[in-house]
């Protein structure tokens, strides 16, 4: 963004001139969509960067959503340093899913979308520059089994992320669809050794 502005004082031409400098590159990587192919069912998924929270905390929220909505196992992803991923993989409707969100500390930018709210959401799912693909760090056992689970984003998970998801049970097969998306990723500056 340039914008430039000139104007005259008493006799004399001023010059104003503000720039923004964006210091961020665009990167590739690859993510899953919450969306079955059915185009009605989704997976949850939560976005959590950069939080402002101790991970005991967040645990504690996760469990005071699982219990709420009857969620099946929560699994939590580490996905840089303080930043998690969380995917329920019961199959839910949009309208579930926006209530979750909206009850989460998740980022804003991923709960609440500027065009509507049953955009699917995506998470990644490789490297992103120089931060390592998720991985599972923690799995939030549920007594909740009574919703169906998808089995395409289950096997996506296990295979893409090399990590076993324990709970099986009640899993039909369902189609996903993967992106490959160029997004944003700050600068950083490494240190001279």
């Amino acid at each position: 963004m340039d914008f430039k502005i000139s104007f005259k004082v008493f006799d004399r031409l001023f010059s104003l001139r503000i720039a923004y400098l964006n210091f961020q590159k665009m990167v590739t990587t690859q993510g899953l969509h919450d969306l079955c192919t059915d185009g009605i069912y989704r997976v949850l998924f939560l976005d959590y960067d950069t939080i402002k929270m101790p991970l005991d905390m967040l645990t504690a929220q996760l469990k005071s959503l699982q219990e709420a909505h009857h969620l099946s196992d929560l699994h939590l992803f580490k996905t840089s340093k303080d930043s998690y991923h969380v995917v329920c993989f019961d199959m839910l409707t949009s309208c579930e899913i926006n209530d979750i969100l909206r009850m989460s500390s998740c980022d804003d930018s991923f709960k609440y979308n500027w065009r509507y709210d049953y955009v699917p959401r995506v998470l990644r799912m490789t490297q992103k520059a120089h931060k390592d693909a998720p991985k599972l760090v923690k799995v939030l056992k549920s007594e909740y089994n009574e919703r169906t689970k998808s089995l395409g984003h289950i096997h996506a998970y296990e295979s893409l992320l090399d990590c076993t998801i324990p709970n099986k049970f009640n899993a039909v097969k369902t189609g996903i669809w993967g992106i490959q998306y160029s997004t944003k990723h700050n600068i950083e500056r490494k240190a001279k050794a």
